[in-house]
């Protein structure tokens, strides 16, 4: 039933990037038609596949923000990293989930971080 069905699901995404998830490969991996997966995730989590894997590249954008610092990367690569082509909507997005924008979030993890900016 579809508690198997998103068992599988939730297996396979966890040791799989995230560039690698879409809907076919996933229905593939569930053994279902899209249909009865689009169903399955419905039922469970109250949401479409394509909404889940977004939240799921979000969230993974949003710790890589958290472990990094402006030296070392950009809100752009972050993003690009996580498949999202487009920055506007990216920060939009993020922003309606985290309450921040993601450069607030990678401001705010350098200045916390020991051997920041004034310490010295």
């Amino acid at each position: 039933g579809e508690r198997a069905i998103m068992k599988r699901v939730g297996e396979w995404a966890a040791d799989t990037p995230e560039e690698h998830l879409n809907l076919l490969e996933l229905s593939q991996v569930a053994g279902v038609s899209l249909r009865q997966l689009q169903h399955a995730f419905k039922t469970y989590t109250g949401m479409a596949p394509t909404q889940w894997l977004r939240l799921r590249r979000l969230n993974s954008a949003r710790r890589e923000l958290l472990s990094s610092t402006p030296t070392q990367t950009t809100v752009a690569e972050v993003a690009m990293h996580w498949s999202f082509w487009h920055l506007g909507r990216f920060s939009s997005s993020y922003r309606a989930l985290f309450k921040e924008l993601p450069s607030d979030t990678l401001k705010r993890v350098s200045a916390a971080q020991p051997n920041g900016r004034g310490r010295r």
